[in-house]
């Protein structure tokens, strides 16, 4: 059975999510086509069996397993003042200035032509 339609293969998706419930079955598994599940149906195995390893449960409640602690604040942050810290450099930008053309433009009265700078 080839998917050619589009129609096909979002009524095979709505009857997937009337049959599991899962709205956002796209959005979490990994596998972000239409055609992919429809083609996967095809070959009768489960969309769940295609999902990167990244997007399971295990792998999530693994990462957030360990507790992170909070830290005192900046008030409570030991001072240091050998190393002080200066702001970057100002460079001035490369290319045309814009800024001195549209100050002409607004001191200028309504003209067809541009005052000359000497």
């Amino acid at each position: 059975m080839m998917f050619t339609n589009k129609e096909m293969i979002r009524d095979v998706f709505k009857d997937y999510d009337m049959e599991n419930q899962k709205n956002v079955f796209i959005n979490k598994s990994g596998i972000t086509c239409f055609h992919v599940i429809a083609c996967i149906w095809n070959i009768k195995k489960q969309p769940e069996d295609y999902v990167a390893a990244r997007y399971r449960k295990p792998t999530f409640m693994d990462t957030y397993s360990n507790i992170v602690y909070p830290t005192n604040g900046p008030k409570l942050w030991p001072i240091d003042d050998l190393n002080t810290m200066a702001p970057p450099v100002m460079r001035r930008a490369i290319g045309r200035p814009k800024n001195r053309e549209t100050r002409q433009m607004m001191n200028l009265e309504i003209h067809t032509y541009y005052q000359r700078d000497f």
